[in-house]
């Protein structure tokens, strides 16, 4: 069997509600971003001093399958798998893709540069 791989349209914009057909299961995507602050050890420093912060923007998706919360606030990386488990009864599997490189998503990019992808084998 050979992996195909389906596109799920969306736009630049930091929420959206997709409703989507993916291989004959009624999907809802919500896909969100969120601002939140990490924590970094600045060049020079050591690992004791309190850590400095620093603002960023991630993504997390939700997935219904059928009306039914399957995956919840899942965290979305560039190339990492969101469902991982075919107990879900899920079939296939959700990724987000960069197409110019290795780096997360930003808002931006949503549609263009950074792609959500359905991936299942035929």
């Amino acid at each position: 069997m050979a992996a195909v791989s389906q596109i799920i349209p969306t736009q630049p914009v930091a929420s959206q509600t997709l409703n989507v057909t993916l291989n004959q299961q009624a999907c809802q995507i919500n896909l969100y971003a969120k601002n939140i602050w990490v924590p970094v050890t600045p060049a020079g420093s050591i690992p004791t001093d309190p850590p400095a912060y620093v603002e960023t923007t991630v993504f997390f998706l939700d997935l219904f399958l059928n009306d039914t919360l399957i995956i919840g606030g899942c965290l979305v990386r560039n190339g990492v798998g969101v469902v991982q488990n075919s107990y879900f009864g899920f079939v296939g599997e959700i990724a987000i893709e960069d197409t110019e490189g290795d780096t997360d998503p930003t808002i931006a990019g949503l549609g263009t540069r950074y792609l959500l992808t359905y991936w299942f084998d035929q």
